[in-house]
């Protein structure tokens, strides 16, 4: 009986019930595309997060093997002492270059206290050079006047003599010699 009823279960329904479809329309069916490609590119963006996250993890054991291999390396320590020494020598050499700006600041301005100085003295040569230029100058219009006046008072006896001598007087230098 048992096996009757298990028979008579699965049978199809009778052909007086009803079953009832919803009618799909277009906005319907356009829901579903879009409801299903929303789901396909959130598989999508989790999958390639997914698949980002293990190539980050891969990468991120990768650099420790390397960090680990490169700091054991005898090499490595070799090259960190050397650029300790380079930095100690460059720490030198930029003490001993401001100390030469220093000596060459200082330098600087001794050479400009000179060129001062020596400037102040060709300007007081250059004024003992005018002085000396106006007395020279004075001095030889008075010499060519004096030259002059002696010319004219020569040139005035000369006219005298020959006066005399045409009106036949005795020149009063000629009375002078004897």
């Amino acid at each position: 009986m048992e096996l009757l009823l298990l028979f008579l279960s699965q049978l199809p329904p009778e052909p007086d019930t009803l079953v009832t479809v919803p009618a799909r329309d277009l906005v319907d069916i356009i829901y579903a595309i879009a409801a299903g490609c929303v789901a396909l590119t959130f598989f999508g963006v989790l999958f390639l997060m997914g698949n980002a996250f293990l190539l980050a993890r891969n990468a991120a054991r990768a650099m420790e093997e390397v960090q680990q291999k490169f700091t054991a390396d005898a090499g490595i320590a070799s090259l960190r002492q050397a650029a300790a020494n380079a930095e100690a020598i460059s720490a030198t050499l930029r003490k001993e270059v401001a100390g030469l700006s220093v000596s060459v600041t200082h330098l600087s301005e001794r050479l400009q206290q000179a060129s001062d100085r020596m400037e102040e003295r060709i300007e007081d040569f250059n004024a003992l050079l005018e002085v000396v230029q106006g007395e020279a100058e004075d001095a030889f219009v008075d010499g060519a006047s004096t030259a002059r006046g002696v010319r004219a008072g020569l040139g005035s006896l000369a006219s005298r003599q020959k006066k005399e001598v045409r009106e036949g007087r005795p020149s009063s230098v000629e009375e002078g010699e004897s």
